[in-house]
């Protein structure tokens, strides 16, 4: 089982990347950047709402994903020290990170047993996320400065997009909630169908806020209320939780603001 849905996950991204890869080839000079752009998301996105589907019959923990973890980490070093091609180094390194972050994010999600802490756990990640993104204390927000591309590249999954070539497409931390979602909902028992639903609604509410606004936004944003909301009264929260989870999500936010007021007087 574990062997054979690691291998339906390198088959969804090694089609993904043909097809994106046969479109750069073909509309390198004639593709809207913004509508290349969203045929490479949305491919990346049927393929992680695939990986939803299938990551919570993972086990918890086994050696195959201590084995995925290291591999991953490993490959760009290895890569580079062998001169690959650009395109098969990227596919094999983007292969390698969304297999590792999908699996890391079901095993840490196994940990949740009670479906009402679903939205407590999402409430609290989403305002991390946030935080991460908007803050200048933030590590998203700083690895989206000039000095830090480099980095940036390395944790995000970059794809063939038509005319621009290999760039970055969604932040792994990304992939690593959509494994999480899928190990929290297989560990309480919550229905799969429909919170499969819920990331895919919640990739497409994405997408189209992307489009409008025209800054990057973390998918977690939607992913995680989305599912949550999919899953219908099957994860309604108790008001203990609730209140605790948006205490702590508040905490980097009133830490920040006290940062900027400075010591007191």
């Amino acid at each position: 089982m574990e062997s054979l849905t690691i291998a339906r996950w390198w088959l969804g991204w090694s089609l993904a990347w043909l097809s994106l890869s046969a479109l750069d080839a073909v509309l390198s000079d004639s593709a809207p950047p913004v509508l290349a752009f969203c045929v490479t998301f949305i491919a990346l996105s049927a393929v992680l709402v695939g990986v939803h589907w299938s990551a919570g019959a993972l086990p918890r923990l086994s050696a195959g994903l201590f084995i995925t973890l290291g591999a991953a980490v490993v490959a760009p070093f290895a890569l580079d020290a062998l001169n690959a091609p650009h395109s098969v180094a990227a596919y094999l390194r983007g292969g390698l990170a969304l297999t590792a972050a999908a699996w890391l994010g079901a095993a840490l999600g196994r940990g949740m047993q009670v479906a009402a802490h679903l939205w407590p756990l999402v409430i609290v990640a989403l305002s991390a996320d946030l935080w991460s993104v908007t803050s200048p204390s933030g590590v998203t927000a700083q690895l989206l400065t000039e000095p830090a591309q480099e980095t940036l590249s390395i944790l995000t999954l970059n794809a063939p997009v038509a005319g621009l070539g290999i760039v970055p497409v969604i932040g792994m931390g990304d992939v690593v909630f959509v494994g999480f979602l899928a190990g929290a909902c297989a560990a309480a028992g919550l229905s799969q169908r429909r919170s499969s639903l819920g990331i895919a609604a919640g990739w497409a509410a994405c997408l189209a806020a992307v489009l409008t606004l025209q800054v990057p936004i973390p998918a977690l944003v939607f992913l995680g209320p989305l599912c949550a909301l999919a899953l219908g009264r099957a994860v309604v929260p108790r008001a203990a939780d609730m209140v605790l989870a948006l205490v702590m999500a508040a905490l980097p936010w009133l830490a920040q603001c006290c940062r900027d007021l400075g010591p007191l007087r």
